[in-house]
């Protein structure tokens, strides 16, 4: 089985550092990649497939906000989950009609990290099964 790509794109090291460990925590065989600002993002994106983004939706040189509308134009099907200190109802709503994957409070959780893997696993699945049904 290849490695799971995840790109964690946040403006603070030390908030890069604890969802890392969430995420291990959470799940294993992974190729994790970390960005501090909108264009090395840009640049992992373009150069790694990636199969997940955790983006933050406060940068200090852009909004997250942003980015996830650029990166869903560039390849619509890549899941992003939006993270956060302080979610607003007005956050979360623009975030998914803009097409986010989900939303993740800080601190960490295992257990909504665990329900975040469980939920792409499901609609890889399901994926994999529409092509396997024949014309």
């Amino acid at each position: 089985m290849r490695p799971f790509s995840i790109l964690i794109v946040d403006d603070a090291r030390s908030e890069r550092m604890l969802l890392r460990q969430a995420i291990y925590d959470a799940r294993r065989n992974l190729r994790l990649f970390e960005a501090a600002d909108p264009r090395s993002a840009r640049d992992i994106f373009r150069r790694h497939p990636l199969d997940l983004v955790f983006l933050d939706v406060e940068l200090i040189a852009a909004s997250g906000l942003d980015l996830l509308r650029e990166l869903r134009l560039a390849d619509p099907a890549l899941p992003i989950v939006m993270v956060t200190h302080h979610s607003t109802q007005d956050v979360v709503v623009k975030a998914l009609r803009q097409g986010a994957f989900g939303f993740i409070v800080k601190p960490y959780s295992l257990s909504r990290l665990k329900e975040i893997f469980g939920k792409l696993e499901r609609r890889e699945a399901d994926a994999r099964s529409m092509q396997e049904v024949p014309a």
